[in-house]
């Protein structure tokens, strides 16, 4: 959304050629449709840069120094990493396109092939 113009494809060709905030006002526009499409506080988010409301690179320098922010007590108190507590601070709640990927719980996938080793492959356990 950052950007002077936007090309949007459809099946192969030019559907739309102008700049983000030209093609946004248009509801009946493949962008518009596509801004929609992820979500009512990730669109908001897009329309408010496509329209100048928004300063992408103030809020990129905001999220870094939350993560850093978020990050820094967690590393200098180790023993506070059992404590449930300390969990929240790891997920800025207030930017809205930061997706939460410190509390993704969704397990690794793992290339296993071999047939005789079913019962022992998992030693994890949290």
């Amino acid at each position: 959304m950052d950007s002077s113009r936007i090309i949007v494809m459809d099946k192969g060709l030019i559907a739309e050629f102008d700049r983000p905030d030209v093609l946004l006002k248009n509801e009946a526009s493949h962008l518009t449709w596509l801004v929609n499409e992820t979500g009512v506080q990730n669109a908001a988010l897009l329309r408010g840069i496509a329209f100048g409301e928004i300063d992408i690179n103030a809020l990129l320098a905001k999220q870094t120094q939350q993560k850093e922010d978020s990050d820094a007590p967690l590393r200098t108190t180790p023993r506070a990493q059992s404590s449930s507590s300390s969990a929240p601070s790891q997920q800025p709640d207030s930017v809205p396109s930061q997706p939460p990927a410190s509390t993704d719980t969704t397990p690794e996938p793992k290339p296993e092939r071999s047939d005789s080793s079913s019962s022992s492959s998992s030693s994890k356990s949290q």
